[in-house]
């Protein structure tokens, strides 16, 4: 009988490789390359590095190994229409079977041993030919050596095209060297004049020029080289790297001194974003390499920084950069708005700010900038309300006070209430009386001119600490009592009952309360995680698929989604797909710990949370389908937990991966399986 386990593991799981390591091996990149199962290839001056999203498999030069990579200083990537994998580096070049991981060397004809530096390849007239210092190569893979077809003595060949008539065009930087099918020489045009060439690209019937004094253009036919008809702005780039996007409508422009441009062919306008793509982003002006992968996500590889994958998604967190700027690594409570759609955000440590969503002006108040807070001791803002009069209601370290807001941000000091304790949640009933609820003295009922009408405390329930209050009907609201029950409360007797005795021991430590739109009631705890009250039925849901027990904020977006912040990461649930998606930093999240009841939702539909890393902003449209399809490839054979290597007469030939068919033996009867689903721009959806 055979035993045979399947053990998953999602989300780019580490292979059986030489070395696995969470970083780039070497901040210089100069290459990518993608395989045909989707794996992104990274060239370094230090080692060849295959990205799994979160972590990297790297291949280093072994000293009497020749099946390893020839040198470590790895200068271009490749992959042929067989789906083999080039590489070229500071000591000759080697191949990558599909489905080993085994390195072929090629040596040079009539090799001395030292086979020289490579710098890329090119696939012409039905051949691999590979180019670098002292000329250009053809790869003979049959006797596995490089036979010369061109010498550039004391020279190195920078880059290599072949045109729209099918001519194969080389340069070593100073001159345009054309070869016809035969790789024999036709002809060559001296570029001096002009800049040294870094790189090209076919331009409909001409040729564009990447030089270090910006882009010429080149036509094949009439031998000349001119200044391209676009922006006299790029004469200034020294340019490494073009590439046509977006259907050859824009021209991205790697810069060794400007970053990364984008300039758009038709409106002939230079920019440094584009759409949701902001290349300010990459934090290095140098600039040695770009890609655009099968999703058509664009890879940016630097001198100094490593690369950076830029998605081609849209962004579901903070595409208000301005704002997520602003509130960086501040400690955020609590967020709301005015009347005129203005933000009010409350700190921890430094008081509230105003923000103006139009202009982007920030006003801030604290001890340090208003007299009268200095007097309170606290920059601490457990809370903040505005109500239907513009005033703001702020529980502020532990006292509760009242301002009124102008439209440009200025406030007003009407009222302080002293002995209110830490007021955590505030809330207007339908006759616009405030609801305050404390965390140590129960709830207080305020009237229109801000005179206290009522204080409630533990004879209508049996805890006074009050973790929220919300509004359920004309006549009625729900507050929550802490290590207790939630309880509703007639807003004109104050006669309070349970909510539902039944599940008090489901939500005794709820701390977040929200109604959707389908009248039910979403419930956040310490403990027990999420839970949706059907107060229609009187049933109750928990879910027990959340990884983190601790709710402690819940918004719902337009398509009636709830999103839930945690101590450890955001949740999205969608009720009519019945789908969980869990996010993190690792997802474009600037931090993974939220703070209690610290949520919003602005007038055109994106949420807020706030937590200790700072504001998040999400955009409910920008998340794609629930339903993502994901090729799943086996990645890893275990044979009584030990990896099958590939290898002839094995009993796997090749990568396990890329096997069909798997025969074993009566005895080999414990088996064990890993696969993973390759997507750079989508971790969280991979289940």
């Amino acid at each position: 009988m055979m035993c045979l386990t399947i053990v998953s593991s999602f989300s780019f799981i580490s292979f059986s490789q030489p070395l696995n390591r969470t970083e780039l091996s070497n901040l210089h990149v100069n290459a990518f390359a993608q395989d045909s199962l989707g794996y992104i290839w990274i060239a370094t001056a230090n080692g060849l590095c295959k990205s799994y999203g979160n972590s990297y498999s790297v291949f280093f030069y072994i000293e009497n190994n020749k099946n390893s990579i020839p040198s470590n200083n790895i200068t271009g990537l490749y992959v042929d229409k067989n789906s083999k994998l080039w590489i070229s580096t500071g000591n000759g070049v080697c191949s990558m079977s599909k489905g080993r991981y085994e390195f072929q060397r090629y040596s040079k004809y009539n090799s001395t041993g030292l086979e020289g530096f490579f710098l890329g390849f090119i696939e012409y007239a039905g051949k691999i030919l590979t180019y670098g210092y002292n000329g250009l190569y053809e790869i003979d893979e049959k006797n596995k050596i490089l036979i010369p077809h061109l010498k550039v003595d004391r020279q190195a060949i920078y880059g290599a095209l072949t045109d729209t008539r099918n001519n194969l065009w080389i340069t070593n930087g100073v001159e345009l060297i054309k070869l016809n099918q035969s790789l024999s020489f036709v002809s060559k045009i001296n570029v001096n004049n002009s800049g040294n060439v870094n790189c090209m690209i076919n331009y409909g019937n001409d040729i564009l020029l990447g030089t270090e004094s910006g882009i010429k253009r080149f036509n094949p036919s009439t031998l000349k080289i001119i200044d391209s008809n676009l922006s006299k702005s790029l004469n200034d780039l020294r340019i490494n790297k073009l590439l046509l996007i977006d259907e050859n409508n824009k021209l991205l422009i790697n810069t060794k001194n400007k970053g990364v441009l984008l300039y758009d062919l038709r409106t002939h306008e230079l920019k440094n974003n584009d759409n949701h793509i902001d290349f300010n982003d990459i934090p290095s002006i140098d600039i040695t390499t770009a890609f655009v992968d099968k999703e058509k996500n664009i890879w940016i590889g630097t001198f100094d920084r490593g690369h950076f994958m830029l998605s081609n998604k849209k962004k579901i967190f903070n595409e208000n950069k301005n704002l997520a700027n602003q509130f960086r690594n501040k400690f955020v409570t609590r967020v709301t708005s005015d009347r005129y759609g203005n933000m009010w955000i409350g700190t921890r440590y430094d008081g509230f700010i105003f923000y103006n969503t139009r202009n982007k002006k920030v006003l801030k108040y604290n001890d340090a900038t208003t007299p009268w807070l200095s007097a309170l001791n606290s920059n601490f803002v457990q809370e903040i309300y505005c109500d239907t009069k513009n005033r703001l209601w702020i529980g502020y370290g532990n006292m509760l006070i009242v301002c009124k807001a102008t439209q440009d941000g200025k406030v007003l000091l009407e009222k302080t209430y002293s002995g209110t304790g830490n007021v955590v949640t505030i809330t207007e009933d339908t006759n616009q009386r405030i609801w305050a609820g404390s965390s140590d003295n129960g709830l207080y009922i305020f009237n229109q001119d801000l005179t206290l009408k009522q204080h409630v405390t533990s004879t209508v329930s049996n805890s006074n600490n009050i973790t929220k209050i919300i509004s359920l009907s004309k006549d009625k609201m729900l507050f929550s009592a802490y290590m207790d029950n939630i309880y509703i409360i007639d807003a004109n007797t104050l006669v309070a009952n349970a909510l539902n005795s039944k599940y008090q021991n489901n939500w005794s430590n709820a701390v977040e309360l929200r109604l959707d739109n389908k009248n039910n009631l979403w419930i956040g705890t310490y403990g027990n995680g999420l839970l949706k009250y059907d107060l229609k039925k009187k049933t109750l849901k928990q879910y027990n698929e959340l990884q983190r027990k601790d709710i402690v904020g819940i918004e719902y977006d337009k398509y009636n989604n709830i999103w839930a912040s945690s101590s450890n990461g955001i949740y999205r649930i969608s009720p009519s797909s019945n789908t969980i998606n869990a996010y993190l930093q690792q997802d474009g999240t600037r931090g993974n710990q939220y703070h209690e009841k610290c949520t919003f939702k602005d007038t055109y539909g994106h949420l807020y949370f706030g937590g200790n890393t700072g504001l998040e902003e999400i955009t409910p449209d920008n998340v794609e389908s629930d339903k993502l399809d994901f090729q799943i490839y086996l990645t890893d054979l275990k044979l009584f937990e030990n990896s099958i290597v590939p290898k002839d007469g094995g009993i796997i030939e090749k990568d396990i991966s890329l096997t069909k068919k798997l025969e074993l033996k009566h005895n080999e009867n414990v088996v064990s399986f890993e696969f993973a689903s390759v997507n750079y721009d989508c971790q969280s959806l991979l289940e």
